[in-house]
């Protein structure tokens, strides 16, 4: 997004920040920037907090062995790409995936004993699309990121006075 963080807290932020005052903020905006930037940096910003949970996983002693998107945003190319460059790691998706539906039925299926192990749902699982990172993209992601995790404990006492 050619320097604009943006911190997509519009309505707080659940885990891992828990706080509900946290507010959206576009950071780093000058005159050559236009709504695309902007929409672009919308994009790495999710993926920043996906990026965010990841490390909260990693901090916990766990380390993730895949990383694999369904649902809204992988039906993109871009934000696909943008995934894979801003985690640092392949991004599976797969062609006509019907998305967490089918996460909730495999557990409920697990639960019920209808499977045994997680591997079993490997044969839902078609068509896979693998975006590998570039590792120069993901190089310049890693500066943004460091910035994007800088910018909310800066603001975090600011957010408060908007609130009242």
């Amino acid at each position: 997004a050619e320097g604009i963080v943006v911190l997509p807290y519009f309505l707080g932020e659940k885990t891992p920040l828990m706080d509900p005052l946290a507010r959206g903020v576009i950071f780093g905006l000058d005159l050559h920037h236009g709504p695309a930037h902007i929409f672009r940096a919308i994009l790495e910003a999710v993926i920043f907090g996906f990026r965010h949970h990841l490390d909260v996983l990693r901090e916990a002693g766990h380390t993730p062995r895949r990383i694999v998107a369904t649902n809204g945003g992988v039906s993109s190319s871009l934000w696909r790409a943008i995934a894979a460059d801003a985690l640092g790691a392949p991004v599976t998706s797969f062609r006509g995936h019907p998305g967490s539906s089918l996460g909730v039925a495999f557990v409920a299926g697990l639960a019920g004993g209808l499977f045994t192990d997680w591997g079993e749902i490997e044969r839902f699982l078609a068509e896979p699309i693998v975006n590998e990172p570039d590792p120069r993209a993901t190089a310049v992601y890693d500066a943004r990121y460091d910035v994007y995790r800088d910018l909310y404990p800066r603001l975090r006492d600011l957010f408060p006075r908007l609130a009242t």
